[in-house]
């Protein structure tokens, strides 16, 4: 809004303690929405670097909450190739440290074997980000769960094991699996191409 001329910049810097406060909010929801836009506002120069820095540990906080969703939410940042600012941005500005978020991959690590199957597949998609781009984690503490990502490719849920068959070309370019793996399950696959609407 601030590129089309809606909103001056002089109107959001008004209310930088305001942008600042929702980073530790308690409520959770309201709490992962205003990390989403952080790496914009410092783009912006709406607030300052030591102002997010000072507020670091509500953001980790965040990446081993007890609510899934919110996990999700908060490792899902880490996606580099979208239209948002995202994590990755959050590293550039130095707000977030690798090391930092490296700390807290266990969490991460546990979500893969959720016992929800859409859950899961949820988490799954994000294994890419978090292994290649971020480098948040070595594929080798994944490929330990990949068992968890297999079983996905011949789920009941036609909409689940198709969003698990395209996630393979990601997870097979990171080397979280091989195409060994899977060939046994590649039937279901061609389940998914018989399907008529």
């Amino acid at each position: 809004m601030l590129d089309h001329k809606v909103i001056e910049k002089n109107e959001l810097k008004d209310k930088k303690e305001f942008f600042v406060e929702l980073l530790s909010s308690e409520d959770y929801k309201i709490r992962v929405d205003a990390w989403k836009i952080m790496p914009s506002l410092l783009h912006y120069v709406i607030i300052a670097r030591n102002d997010i820095v000072a507020k670091k540990k509500y953001f980790l906080d965040m990446l081993n909450c007890e609510d899934y969703k919110i996990r999700l939410d908060t490792w899902e940042m880490m996606r580099s190739f979208s239209a948002e600012f995202c994590c990755t941005d959050l590293i550039y500005y130095g707000t977030v440290e690798r090391s930092d978020l490296a700390e807290k991959k266990k969490y991460f690590l546990d979500m893969l074997s959720s016992k929800d199957h859409l859950f899961r597949k949820k988490v799954w998609r994000y294994v890419p980000y978090v292994v290649s781009y971020c480098m948040v984690m070595d594929k080798d503490d994944v490929v330990e769960k990949k068992k968890y990502f297999i079983e996905l490719l011949s789920s009941e849920d036609y909409k689940i094991r198709l969003d698990a068959w395209e996630f393979v070309p990601g997870l097979l370019d990171c080397g979280v699996i091989e195409k060994d793996d899977f060939l046994d399950k590649k039937k279901y696959l061609f389940d998914l191409l018989s399907l008529k609407d």
